[in-house]
């Protein structure tokens, strides 16, 4: 199942090699964070008065965080979770961005379920009735596409935007971590 959520773009990969102290980058990047879960449920998180933008953890070996829920936007699912290699002046952050959550497998039997209880019905009225109901069908089968297919494209696009914020977030926090150093001071 994992590589076949790798293999459509609901799992990806990003490596990001940064040029910066390891601890010094991990202790500047986890005050960016709001210390929480991220899990499925977010408890009233949209009325939230804190103004950083991803919720996780944060410490020297690697990370974990979802971007938090704001009031009137739109939701972005996905996790991503890093972990930091390397000593010195340069460490490379290997992430795994994951928009495929749990509840997605009772949302999929239901659909399952749903529609093999409809196939049957179906094949039972059109044995009693003598013309069977082509535009119904094709109606059901566009919906069922829709309800099978949508959810992946919203993992896949909340997976891409993840990506491209994170790798953009990690780069300026790094390029933060490397003014401070330039001047002297502790980030």
């Amino acid at each position: 199942m994992r590589n076949f959520l790798q293999r459509i773009g609901v799992i990806d990969h990003m490596v990001v090699e940064l040029d910066c102290d390891r601890f010094d980058f991990a202790r500047s990047f986890g005050q960016m964070i709001e210390p929480g879960a991220t899990g499925e449920f977010f408890n009233f998180e949209a009325f939230s008065s804190d103004k950083r933008e991803y919720k996780g953890h944060c410490d020297d070996k690697g990370f974990k965080l979802r971007q938090k829920v704001r009031l009137f936007e739109k939701r972005n699912f996905a996790v991503a979770s890093g972990r930091f290699e390397g000593t010195g002046e340069h460490f490379t952050v290997h992430c795994e961005i994951n928009g495929w959550k749990s509840s997605m497998y009772i949302y999929y039997t239901f659909l399952i379920v749903f529609y093999l209880i409809f196939l049957m019905f179906f094949v039972i009225s059109s044995k009693l009735s003598k013309e069977p109901p082509i535009p119904f069908v094709l109606f059901i089968t566009v919906h069922a596409a829709l309800m099978f297919g949508l959810p992946f494209l919203l993992a896949r696009r909340a997976v891409r935007r993840l990506k491209h914020e994170l790798e953009r977030e990690l780069h300026f926090v790094a390029s933060k971590v490397n003014k401070v150093r330039d001047r002297g001071l502790r980030p």
